[in-house]
């Protein structure tokens, strides 16, 4: 469908940047620039059974977890699991994660979450802790999901939370816009708030990190100068810069190098028409990978999911397929 065509990674297979997608636990050796972060959230997470890691949109948290935690937790003899909220509910998606096939187990299946976390710690250990990260939580308070299973999802966490013997620590990562809407949770989970870590975007400091060591890692470098060009392009007259961005800049230069050089130079970011010329020909480079036929729908459904204020919206395909019905737009490709 629609959404596959439109995933867009670097061509070159050695690209340590990966554009608009995330870092995932095998790229931990190519993720830098978050060691505060990851102190950080290392730090809250096994002192409370509940912390919130929020941040706007394109900031990093899914990276920050599944690169940056997960590989330190599997390192320590900890179990991590990692869960996205989309069409299941967060419960139902975290006891799918370990067991996909319910009919290998039903009674686990179809019971409490807690009775689901106290038999894997029973098989683990009741001293191996067991962290839970629960992503893109913002889609829980959207209308992909009813009032009756939201309420379900809060009196199963507040079970395990009250569960003090229970070794499991869970993680809510969510859009910072959303985060007030934990308040729901009361009084079912007291204090809500209480363990939180804002991700902000990079300093220019971790920006430098997050651009310069990956290329590093690969074999490739950047030659004086660069590095001082692209970092106030990037960062404009804001105080930090976006990881996105950062990444789209540095994937494009590595891909626009002649077959077996791999030093960067400032001829190469003009050329590339530096961090400008390189966002702006993003979108018509991402187009270009659907049929002409497609490519009218896909524009739409890109500017479908970005808000005014140029953040990205949580829309469901039955949204997206009622507005462009009611543009008369056919959208039988949109997929699920």
């Amino acid at each position: 469908d629609l959404r596959e065509q439109a995933k867009f990674r670097p061509a070159a297979g050695d690209n340590p940047y990966r554009a608009l997608e995330s870092y995932d636990i095998a790229d931990n050796k190519l993720f830098f620039g978050r060691e505060k972060a990851i102190e950080a959230l290392l730090a809250r997470t096994p002192n409370a059974p509940l912390t919130v890691l929020h941040a706007e949109s394109g900031a990093g948290k899914t990276s920050l977890l599944r690169a940056g935690i997960m590989p330190r937790l599997l390192a320590g003899g900890y179990l991590p699991i990692y869960v996205a909220v989309r069409r299941r509910t967060p419960h139902d998606a975290i006891k799918h994660a370990l067991l996909p096939d319910p009919s290998k187990a039903p009674d686990l299946a179809g019971g409490s979450l807690r009775a689901y976390f106290s038999a894997l710690a029973r098989v683990v250990g009741h001293n191996r802790e067991i962290f839970v990260f629960v992503d893109q939580f913002e889609t829980f308070f959207t209308d992909v999901f009813t009032d009756e299973q939201r309420a379900e999802f809060i009196s199963e966490i507040a079970e395990c939370l009250d569960d003090q013997l229970l070794p499991v620590r869970l993680t809510l990562a969510m859009r910072t816009e959303y985060f007030g809407l934990l308040a729901s949770f009361q009084p079912a989970v007291p204090h809500p708030f209480e363990n939180e870590l804002l991700l902000r975007a990079f300093t220019a400091k971790e920006a430098r990190q997050a651009l310069v060591l990956p290329a590093r890692a690969q074999g490739y470098d950047y030659q004086t100068g660069v590095i001082d060009a692209i970092l106030p392009d990037l960062r404009g007259d804001a105080l930090e810069i976006a990881p996105p961005q950062l990444q789209l800049v540095g994937g494009a230069l590595i891909d626009g190098l002649p077959e077996g050089r791999k030093s960067i130079s400032l001829d190469d970011y003009e050329t590339a028409g530096r961090a400008e010329g390189v966002l702006r020909s993003y979108l018509d480079r991402l187009l270009s990978r659907f049929s002409a036929a497609d490519r009218r729908l896909a524009r739409m459904v890109i500017e479908g999911l970005v808000r005014a204020d140029q953040t990205r919206d949580v829309r469901t395909p039955e949204s997206l397929r009622d507005e462009f019905s009611a543009l008369g737009v056919g959208s039988a490709r949109l997929g699920d």
